[in-house]
């Protein structure tokens, strides 16, 4: 049996197409791994606004959407209510729903 180069060998060819193959198939699922993540905030349209003995209440429903690609936290979420020509005060966000 005669040796053969290891250049014109089409076994050796092949694994070096079938292992490209692999590293490209990889590559859109590696950019959406190494994605930042990226949240996005819609509100509904009305808020509801009231007070009990002094103490104010707001509720707006927020919808919050992970569109990264890496897990974010949300710690907290404050409200600043203002009025015109007025200075403003800060609600803090104490519930939600899942």
């Amino acid at each position: 049996m005669e040796k053969v180069q290891w250049y014109l060998d089409w076994q050796f060819w092949s694994s070096i197409a079938a292992f490209l193959a692999l590293i490209l198939s990889q590559f859109p699922p590696l950019r959406v791994l190494l994605r930042k993540g990226k949240l996005t905030v819609e509100k509904y349209g009305m808020m509801y606004v009231s007070h009990g003995i002094g103490c104010p209440h707001a509720n707006l429903f927020l919808i919050f959407k992970n569109e990264g690609g890496k897990t974010i936290n949300v710690h907290s979420i404050d409200m600043v209510l203002t009025r015109k020509n007025a200075n403003g005060f800060v609600l803090k966000g104490t519930g939600y729903i899942s």
